[in-house]
């Protein structure tokens, strides 16, 4: 239901109470006046009186039954939202355990963040295209170029666009942040403090500054949460 909707139902609801409202105070007064008249031709102002309130009172119970079950249907459509967010978020997580190439792709990062801790080199955008030549180059040496194989700086790119994806992803309400960061938050910002030279340098080159910005907004908020 949208939001203009609510606001309208909402505005609606107020007015007809107040004029409700309205008629039932005049109603009690008349009620009032006709209880203390000693007048015994007023049995009809009476009559009119107690109607009117009943009227009014039925009223009341009316909007009340519609606030009711406006409230009762948002609460309602935000659990099944939230439930099948929970379901859509399991079945992100899961893939990781089964989807061989995102086990492949996380291999393939844990191999390249082991060389460049084990080299005592930073991760940064430079030494990634320099170790990459150096590749080249043996392989050039040894007659291999012909063989198809990914680069290092394409497999670190397929990782940051994947944190990239469920960074919008939550952003957007289409996964739980809460559970994935449950799951993965040690690792996610880790990953990014780890690659952070690489995209700075990446931004620069490809002169695209907003490159991986919602995997850094939300590493950086949930690294923030620990300080």
């Amino acid at each position: 239901m949208s939001t203009d909707y609510k606001r309208a139902l909402y505005i609606g609801a107020t007015a007809l109470g107040l004029i409700v409202f309205g008629a039932l105070v005049a109603a009690g007064g008349d009620l009032l006046s006709a209880l203390l008249d000693d007048d015994p031709y007023n049995t009809k102002l009476k009559f009119q009186a107690v109607s009117t309130i009943a009227t009014g009172v039925t009223a009341f119970a009316i909007i009340g039954t519609v606030i009711i079950a406006q409230v009762a249907y948002e609460t309602t459509s935000q659990n099944e939202s939230k439930t099948a967010k929970i379901q859509k978020t399991i079945d992100f997580i899961s893939r990781q355990v089964h989807d061989k190439d995102l086990i492949d792709m996380l291999a393939a990062s844990r191999a390249i963040k082991h060389r460049f801790t084990e080299a005592k080199e930073d991760l940064t955008y430079q030494n990634v295209q320099a170790y990459e030549e150096a590749i080249q180059q043996s392989l050039r040496e040894s007659g291999m170029t012909g063989q198809p194989r990914k680069s290092i700086g394409n497999q670190i790119h397929n990782l940051l666009n994947y944190y990239e994806t469920w960074s919008v992803g939550i952003e957007n309400g289409a996964l739980d942040e809460d559970l994935l960061k449950d799951w993965w938050k040690t690792t996610y910002t880790r990953d990014w403090a780890r690659y952070k030279p690489f995209i700075e340098g990446h931004r620069d080159a490809a002169n695209h500054p907003k490159a991986y910005r919602k995997f850094q907004q939300l590493a950086e908020t949930w690294a923030s949460e620990d300080q």
